[in-house]
C-alpha cells in the first residue's frame, strides 16, 4: 500500500515537472532602429552572444527585449536572441540587462476612486543590442 502511494506521488511529480517544462517559452520583441542600414538575414548559428561591446568597428542595428516565461533555461534564451538578431542581419548581440524589471502594474484594494493602490508587476527581462561588424577597412 505504501509503495503504491509513493509510486503515485512520484508519477504526479514527474507529470507536473514535464508540464512545467512544456510551458516554458521565451517571448521576444525586436526594434530595428530608425536610420540604421538594412541587411539580409544572417545564420542564427553564427550570432555571437557578448556581454560587453565589441572592439571591432560595427553598426548598432536595433534592440531585442526577451521575456522568459516559466523556466526555459539559458540556452533557450540565447537561441531566441540569436534568432531575432539573425532576422535583423546582425552578427552579434550585446546583453545590456539580465534581471528583474517592472513589466506591468496591477490595481489592488478598493475601487479606483479610493482605497486602492497600484502595485508593480516584476518579471525577468533580458535586453540586448544587435550589432553587425563593418567590413574590414571601413570605419
Amino acid at each position: 500500500m505504501l509503495q503504491r502511494q509513493l509510486a503515485a506521488q512520484t508519477t504526479r511529480f514527474v507529470l507536473l515537472a514535464a508540464l512545467a517544462a512544456a510551458c516554458s517559452a521565451v517571448v521576444a520583441r525586436s526594434v530595428h532602429f530608425v536610420g540604421r542600414p538594412d541587411f539580409a538575414p544572417t545564420d542564427a548559428a553564427t550570432i555571437a552572444i557578448l556581454h560587453r561591446p565589441p572592439t571591432e568597428p560595427h553598426w548598432v542595428l536595433g534592440q531585442i527585449i526577451a521575456r522568459p516565461q516559466g523556466d526555459p533555461g539559458q540556452a533557450a534564451i540565447e537561441d531566441k536572441l540569436r534568432e531575432e538578431a539573425a532576422q535583423m542581419g546582425g552578427n552579434a548581440v550585446v546583453i545590456v540587462h539580465d534581471g528583474l524589471r517592472r513589466v506591468g502594474s496591477v490595481w489592488t484594494g478598493g475601487p479606483w476612486w479610493g482605497g486602492g493602490t497600484i502595485q508593480p508587476v516584476m518579471g525577468e527581462v533580458v535586453s540586448a543590442i544587435v550589432v553587425r561588424y563593418k567590413p574590414e577597412g571601413e570605419k
